[in-house]
């Protein structure tokens, strides 16, 4: 693991964000909120799905490849489902916008579902399953991605990393956040391997010709392993038609990756708001969560196992962590904000 270079305060790395958003015509409010998913990635420990893509949706942004004042707009049909066309936005407010619009949909009806088309790469789901929390509801979230993964037994890349996102509310801080590539790890994990000269664990990825590698440049032109083999390969399936096919938006192939600007990403999101109250009452329901959560920590460990987590605690700790301490930037990532803040005439500092 790399040393960190420097550490900066998310408040601080937010506005480098928002700065250089705005510089290719994001408003402040799009802006904001695109900042507040990248940071979250980088507070929770997700690199791979923070800073690390600025680049590709500055290009894409800057380029035309989205468009900078989308027009969103609903198309509902029933009382607890809409469809929203994202206009070829920034997926970060798309996917926002629609959790909102789902939370408010089952405040009135108990549960509300809202499904996105024409979107782009929305970052890391875990944040807009969160959204539900404060509104004592569950939320879940499912979006498909470009081909990286080929079907279980193939050797071409036909399949997204294809994500989901849970996130079930307990008493104060508690709650269960689980939020996974149905792949065995996100292509945008090889990205940096590939960027770092790092080797790939076994396991990972095939080469184009279906062979096992650990090359992850070799990875990134082949394809990578589903999780859970043929259980990971029907789970991509499965969100690829919930989120891409069934919302009209783009599925397997028609799915672009961040890095081809030949065209729109063209992904598509479902995302999903239950109340709690629809069920049980809220404060009984998260009061057994919590217990839960308890009776999993006292659970017997194996081996040299010093805790057992609940699903989302170690990336809810190290959030905390970062929140006081600072978030720490690799040598790499701070030359990538250095760049990017060169690139498109942004004044930043990094003396945090």
């Amino acid at each position: 693991m790399q040393e960190a270079a420097v550490l900066i305060q998310h408040k601080a790395l937010k506005e480098i964000c928002n700065s250089l958003l705005q510089a290719v015509s994001i408003n402040p409010k799009d802006a904001e909120t695109t900042s507040d998913v990248t940071v979250c990635a980088e507070l929770r420990g997700i690199s791979s799905h923070g800073i690390a893509r600025l680049p590709a949706y500055l290009k894409r942004i800057r380029t035309g490849l989205i468009n900078a004042r989308p027009e969103f707009k609903y198309y509902p049909k029933y009382g607890s489902v809409t469809v929203m066309d994202a206009d070829n936005g920034l997926g970060q407010v798309a996917a926002c916008k629609a959790m909102e619009k789902a939370i408010d949909i089952a405040g009135q009806t108990g549960a509300g579902l809202v499904g996105v088309r024409n979107s782009n790469h929305f970052g890391v789901a875990a944040y807009y399953a969160m959204q539900a929390l404060p509104h004592d509801m569950i939320g879940i979230v499912l979006t498909n991605a470009s081909p990286a993964m080929a079907p279980f037994g193939g050797r071409k890349a036909f399949l997204g990393t294809n994500p989901m996102a849970v996130a079930i509310p307990g008493q104060g801080d508690d709650s269960i956040v689980v939020d996974m590539a149905s792949s065995i790890t996100a292509r945008g994990k090889i990205r940096l391997c590939a960027a770092q000269g790092v080797e790939l664990p076994a396991g990972w990825a095939l080469d184009e010709e279906g062979n096992p590698t650990t090359d992850p440049a070799k990875a990134l032109q082949g394809s990578i392993l589903p999780m859970g083999g043929a259980k990971g390969y029907a789970l991509a399936v499965l969100i690829d038609l919930m989120a891409g096919m069934l919302t009209g938006g783009g599925y397997s192939v028609a799915v672009k990756q961040l890095n081809d600007y030949s065209g729109p990403v063209n992904a598509g999101h479902l995302l999903m708001a239950i109340k709690i109250e629809a069920f049980m009452e809220a404060e009984t329901f998260k009061g057994s969560v919590s217990d839960y959560i308890a009776r999993l920590h006292e659970a017997p460990r194996a081996g040299a196992v010093q805790k057992i987590y609940a699903p989302g605690e170690i990336e809810q700790n190290l959030t905390r962590e970062r929140l006081e301490k600072g978030i720490p930037l690799t040598g790499e990532q701070v030359d990538l904000l250095e760049k990017m803040a060169a690139e498109y005439g942004v004044a930043i500092s990094l003396d945090y």
